[in-house]
């Protein structure tokens, strides 16, 4: 495919797409996992850096071995649309500017793995470090700047809108997390195994990543807490609660924020995924006829649509232009 552009003059307003060429990184392959291409999303990065100024890193824990899956490989390692889920995951956060670096937690074992991914898809500021046998150990490993993101590795759907919120709170509180409400009814059972009671779903909320805290807060609660909720532990907020008195802020985030748990939660984010591809497509396709058509209007040029990938472009008698849609839509998911 080609995308002939050489009067850049004239489109000086109009994003860079059109000066690049499909040779370097315009020859990888089209990445529908990065999305971040209309204006409002554009504001959001705007807004997102005038209000966070201090250091922000990102943990990632990226170590277990997800057995509940069936599946012998490691669910963050588990690849599809050419791209394993630990890399969406960290796409997400690159995508934020306002995130200065992240850290990817892995078993000592899989660190030269880890590192191989990190190069083989381009990521950037991303420090790869090895934990212990927990959970918590892992995240303990990987902290160190003003206020730290704790985010599962293996959920690679999270809006930077609601990172600012976690942010921002974590920053004022000393901590905060997301929330969902409970879609089933909680129970408690008997020693034998019968029902001893039901919670009232209403007034519980489910725990769920992202968290943020204080560096000082979740590094003193590692320090004071037992060596069982050091080892064993899961919910990072009780710690911080628990051990250094800090009441976290919980907000109730989208339903985007499901954790990929089982063989078939592959198959449902590499639809969501597929559903972001298409979308995106679309906006730029349409974004970019109504530029055009603008265009046209401004500089008497004469537009022609010729199908519903390409878009032929007639400035005067010896300059055309040929707008390929598929190749501005690759540089739109690439770049």
């Amino acid at each position: 495919m080609t995308c002939v552009m050489h009067k850049v003059d004239v489109l000086t307003n109009f994003p860079k797409l059109y000066m690049q060429e499909e040779t370097g990184d315009m020859a990888r392959p089209v990445d529908p996992g990065h999305f971040s291409t209309c204006e409002a999303r554009l504001d959001k990065h705007i807004a997102g850096l005038c209000s966070v100024d201090f250091q922000v890193a990102v943990v990632l824990p990226a170590g277990g071995s997800g057995e509940r899956t069936g599946i012998l490989t490691p669910k963050q390692l588990c690849t599809f649309l050419n791209r394993l889920l630990i890399s969406y995951t960290i796409q997400t956060f690159e995508r934020v500017p306002w995130i200065q670096s992240i850290v990817v937690v892995v078993a000592k074992e899989s660190l030269d793995l880890m590192m191989d991914i990190i190069h083989r898809f381009h990521h950037r500021n991303v420090l790869v470090v090895h934990g212990g046998s927990t959970r918590h150990r892992s995240i303990f490993n990987g902290v160190g700047p003003s206020v730290v993101i704790i985010h599962d590795a293996v959920r690679p759907f999270v809006e930077e809108d609601f990172l600012l919120k976690i942010t921002m709170a974590a920053k004022e509180q000393g901590a905060a997390g997301a929330i969902r409400p409970l879609v089933s009814t909680v129970i408690a059972t008997t020693l034998e195994g019968y029902l001893d009671h039901s919670l009232e779903r209403t007034k519980y909320r489910a725990s769920e990543m992202t968290q943020g805290f204080i560096y000082d807060v979740i590094y003193q609660a590692y320090q004071r807490c037992s060596e069982s909720d050091f080892k064993f532990g899961t919910e990072c907020l009780h710690l911080a609660l628990q051990y250094c008195g800090t009441n976290a802020k919980p907000i109730e985030g989208p339903p985007t924020l499901w954790k990929v748990t089982y063989k078939g939660d592959l198959a449902a984010a590499e639809s969501i995924v597929k559903g972001m591809y298409l979308y995106t497509f679309l906006y730029t396709t349409l974004s970019l006829y109504c530029f055009v058509c603008t265009l046209s209007s401004l500089c008497h040029c004469t537009v022609f649509k010729c199908n519903i990938s390409m878009i032929v472009v007639y400035l005067d008698s010896k300059t055309t232009y040929f707008i390929d849609l598929m190749y501005v839509s690759t540089i739109f998911y690439t770049t």
